[in-house]
């Protein structure tokens, strides 16, 4: 796809279109914690499956590293997940609508919109009805060492998205809040995205026990219970995703 970043008016940088294919389509952030998503749910299919086969008579499960790693993956990615959905609803989409053309319509097609969106809406399921992955606390530190490294990865690649005329338009950035150019601006930025970052760990660690007490205290079961999760998921899903103008 065509792509063009929304700097803002002090940066430095040109703003032109810049093609992202092949390898590089999986280089967005977005891309990187979906497949890491995806990933961390086929581990839990398949552990559902390896305690099957540890129950039969002589079986044998797989390392449980693997198991561990699974996890690992859903408490650092997962975070992060809802810090896409969060940043595109109210970074760049407004950004994008108030460059020179509006065009949002590489946020609004179906793919981008899936990709913003409906892995927030599956995480928060997964926390809220399903398995129940588990976000520890003490685990923390992993997801912002995940968004750093990604960001170092920004710096180190800005040179390669102009498609072999860096030397015409210079370094570019899939996203503004990364341009190095804006001086302090980007410092704040990064800054505000930690910060933001880490309360989404936050909610996604204490879910489970605000959901239990609340349920606990109000003596709800069946359908009150049921009820009670689904507000959960509307509610945070709803502050951080956006699916039109």
């Amino acid at each position: 796809w065509e792509h063009v970043t929304p700097y803002v008016p002090e940066s430095k940088l040109q703003r032109v279109p810049f093609h992202v294919k092949g390898f590089g389509t999986q280089l967005p952030f977005t891309s990187c914690s979906w497949n890491l998503i995806g990933l961390s749910f086929a581990q839990v299919l398949h552990d559902h499956d390896d305690t099957k086969r540890r129950r039969r008579p002589g079986g044998v499960g797989v390392s449980k590293w693997i198991l561990r790693l699974g996890v690992l993956a859903f408490e650092t990615v997962a975070p992060s997940a809802l810090l896409v959905s969060a940043v595109t609803r109210y970074a760049i989409w407004p950004a994008t609508l108030a460059s020179d053309d509006g065009d949002t319509s590489g946020l609004s097609d179906f793919r981008t919109l899936l990709w913003h969106n409906a892995n927030v809406i599956l995480i928060l399921a997964e926390v809220a009805f399903l398995g129940g992955q588990p976000v520890v606390p003490s685990h923390f530190a992993t997801t912002p060492l995940f968004g750093c490294a990604y960001v170092a990865f920004s710096w180190l690649y800005r040179d390669a998205w102009s498609n072999n005329n860096q030397q015409q338009h210079g370094s570019q950035f899939l996203y503004h809040f990364f341009d190095t150019s804006t001086g302090p601006t980007v410092t704040i930025a990064l800054f505000a995205l930690l910060t933001i970052l880490l309360l989404f760990y936050g909610i996604l660690a204490s879910a489970k026990g605000i959901l239990d007490y609340y349920n606990n205290y109000n003596n709800y079961k069946g359908g009150r219970r049921l009820a009670s999760h689904a507000l959960f998921v509307l509610l945070v899903a709803g502050s951080v995703c956006r699916f039109r103008d």
